[in-house]
């Protein structure tokens, strides 16, 4: 199942042992060698740091709550030995700029999609400059077509904006 980011974080995690909530995602965390959702940060309920639950962790994510089988599923930061680059080095893709392989500017991410099973970034919905907001609306791109993520960027292909001048292209001849 489809999960948005924006609608996952302050999502409550659910403690299927207990019945009760031990914390709230406060961010999700992008592992650029995969372009997957690697871990979540996790507001606890009774301690004062972060922990982290990492994302295949995660027994179910439904409309509600993150389910896991039980606190031991939170992790401290020193014991993700394997995660450390992505801690270290946080990736937000909400907010970052969204450019093609050539350079050419097509916008700010807003949000994203993920697959709740393989945590796959899916889809990326952007928004263009502001003199491109009058004249269309959001675009959706692939989470296949994007090339590749640092802190600043999200590179997708260039591909994308030739099929989409050719559509345009296509609509105008139609209409002509």
């Amino acid at each position: 199942m489809k999960q948005l980011a924006v609608r996952v974080v302050g999502m409550p995690i659910l403690n299927i042992e207990t019945g009760r909530i031990c914390g709230h995602i406060n961010a999700l965390f992008i592992d650029v060698r995969n372009n997957k959702v690697a871990l979540f940060r996790i507001n606890p309920r009774f301690k004062s740091k972060f922990t982290y639950l990492i994302a295949r962790d995660a027994r179910e994510i439904n409309d509600h709550y993150v389910v896991v089988n039980s606190e031991n599923d939170l992790s401290e930061p020193d014991e993700l030995i394997k995660y450390k680059p992505v801690i270290e080095i946080p990736i937000q893709l909400i907010k970052a700029k969204v450019k093609t392989q050539s350079g050419r500017y097509l916008g700010r991410c807003r949000d994203f999609c993920f697959d709740g099973v393989s945590f796959d970034v899916v889809q990326i919905y952007i928004t263009g400059p502001f003199w491109q907001k009058i004249i269309t609306s959001n675009h959706i791109i692939d989470g296949r077509d994007i090339i590749s993520i640092n802190q600043k960027q999200i590179i997708v292909k260039d591909s994308l904006v030739k099929s989409a001048q050719k559509a345009k292209s296509a609509l105008s001849a139609h209409t002509s």
